[in-house]
């Protein structure tokens, strides 16, 4: 059982900026082309997260401390999604396991960009939802 945690809904919003600053470091590692791919897509995927937990926080629910951006999005209400979810999952791995490795999976530049640019939609979305 993952444990859950309410929080004021005014923390949605230092949780979206501290979300944004993620994506920001992401953004810069990825131009300095000196960081691993892995920790560019970790700093993508704490993105993502802190993002649909602001979401869940915006809506007054309890929100999942756990990485696993399915377990994050299956707590949203019905009705009530937020568009290119359904893109999340290969950046899981990136919170967990691949975090500590190196060079273990074949990622391209484009990849790195797609998942950023997955990350601005996401969080465009909740920044714009109520």
């Amino acid at each position: 059982m993952t444990k859950e945690r309410k929080f004021l809904k005014s923390y949605a919003s230092r949780l979206i900026k501290i979300a944004i600053s993620d994506l920001e470091a992401a953004k810069i590692l990825f131009a300095s082309g000196f960081t691993r791919k892995e920790t560019i897509l970790f700093q993508v995927e704490q993105s993502i997260e802190k993002g649909l937990k602001a979401f869940l926080v915006k809506k007054d629910l309890a929100v999942p401390l756990t990485h696993d951006l399915n377990l994050i999005i299956d707590r949203f209400p019905k009705g009530h999604a937020i568009p290119h979810t359904d893109q999340v999952e290969d950046l899981i791995q990136f919170a967990t396991i691949r975090r500590y490795e190196d060079g273990e999976a074949i990622l391209t530049n484009e990849e790195v960009q797609q998942a950023i640019r997955l990350a601005e939609a996401i969080l465009d979305a909740v920044t714009k939802s109520n």
